[in-house]
């Protein structure tokens, strides 16, 4: 929270000009503990660190101000008071001395009461009236932050100490009966005060209202920018996921399509197992759907129904094919290979159409399936 400081310094220097003017240099500020009355007319001691003093921005200030008698009723100098209390301004830059802790200023007095009250001795002191942010540090000290310079009063007496001062080469002392100075051309009649909610309040009160109002304004604002932003941030991120969860499935689709090389591949392989399966099968027609493997599959279902495929994976298929290849319709006894060409060629599969001998048919289906476990092993022993 920003408070209203005054300092006052003494003079101790100036130089009349050609045209009646003053030029007045003054040393308006220095580092240590500064003493200022609260509410209830308590000392308060406020500390100024060298680092604060001679900020740039605070300094910057301090340039280029005007110059007043006294201090205004009001506290802060606004553009609406300005005439009635300027007297003149100060230069438009400051002069840092850190060695000495302190900060000078040169000051051009244009008022001719301003002059006479300095020459006399009347004004013999520079009173500075600032904006501050005064801070509880941890070790117990109130140190003072952010100072920002309002106007350079010339008064009787100051704040920071005798160190601080306008410089005379011939300086006195002299008895100032009173800190009052007559503001001639002031109107007599009462001015507007500003209002806050129909109450009239004075005018610091009212800058000071009108900072907070303007900067919850701002966190008004601020928050609803920042409502706006988050709602455009979901719709942004939901069309991010749906736009990735697009390319995720085309992404998928395409890693499931074969090339055209595998295609022919694919093709072939189906084309080489019906023609190598169609002698064992009745009436059968290609299809470029039914896989190779299922091929050889109804091509030893036809020639050896009493093998048992269900349940095989590939390489026992093949492995059976590859016998059934090897030993062809060929074996032992006439009869049995006359029922192996009716079965192959889609006839009875029972054996009870023709005589055969049964031992010579278990005894080649089992040296048939001994065959087909062997090359299955094979198969399974080279993986």
């Amino acid at each position: 929270m920003q408070a209203f400081r005054i300092d006052r310094v003494p003079i101790v220097h100036y130089e009349e000009l050609d045209d009646g003017w003053l030029k007045v240099v003054a040393s308006f500020s220095r580092v240590g503990p500064l003493v200022y009355l609260d509410e209830h007319g308590q000392p308060i001691e406020e500390y100024l660190t060298a680092e604060e003093l001679y900020d740039e921005e605070s300094l910057a200030t301090a340039a280029q101000s005007p110059v007043i008698l006294g201090h205004p009723e009001e506290g802060m100098l606004t553009p609406q008071i300005w005439k009635h209390y300027a007297i003149g301004s100060s230069a438009p830059q400051v002069i840092p001395r850190p060695k000495d802790q302190l900060v000078d200023a040169i000051y051009l007095v244009n008022d001719a009461e301003g002059i006479r009250q300095v020459k006399t001795g009347e004004a013999v002191e520079v009173s500075m009236g600032y904006r501050t942010i005064p801070i509880l540090n941890a070790d117990g000290r109130i140190y003072q932050t952010k100072r920002r310079y309002n106007h350079h009063g010339i008064v009787k007496r100051g704040r920071a100490g005798p160190r601080v001062k306008l410089r005379s080469d011939a300086l006195q002392r002299f008895d100032i009966k009173s800190f009052a100075i007559e503001k001639t051309g002031l109107p007599t009649e009462k001015t507007d005060m500003p209002k806050i909610k129909g109450v009239e309040v004075p005018q610091l009160v009212f800058d000071e209202y009108t900072a907070v109002k303007n900067e919850c304004d701002q966190l008004k604002t601020d928050s609803v920018q920042l409502k706006t932003d988050s709602a455009s941030l979901t719709t942004v991120t939901a069309e991010r996921d749906m736009y990735k969860a697009k390319v995720d499935e085309q992404k998928k689709e395409l890693d499931s399509r074969l090339d055209v090389s595998e295609v022919a591949k694919v093709a072939a392989a189906r084309l080489d197992a019906f023609t190598k399966a169609r002698p064992y099968l009745k009436d059968v027609k290609f299809d470029a759907s039914v896989e190779a493997i299922e091929w050889k599959r109804q091509a030893i279902a036809a020639a050896r129904p009493s093998i048992k495929l269900d349940g095989q994976n590939g390489d026992y298929i093949n492995a059976a094919f590859d016998v059934l290849e090897a030993v062809g319709i060929s074996n032992p006894g006439q009869q049995t290979k006359t029922m192996l060409d009716s079965a192959a060629a889609g006839g009875d599969r029972s054996g009870s159409a023709l005589e055969h001998n049964d031992s010579d048919w278990d005894a080649q289906l089992r040296a048939d399936e001994e065959a087909i476990n062997k090359s299955y092993e094979q198969v399974e022993a080279a993986k």
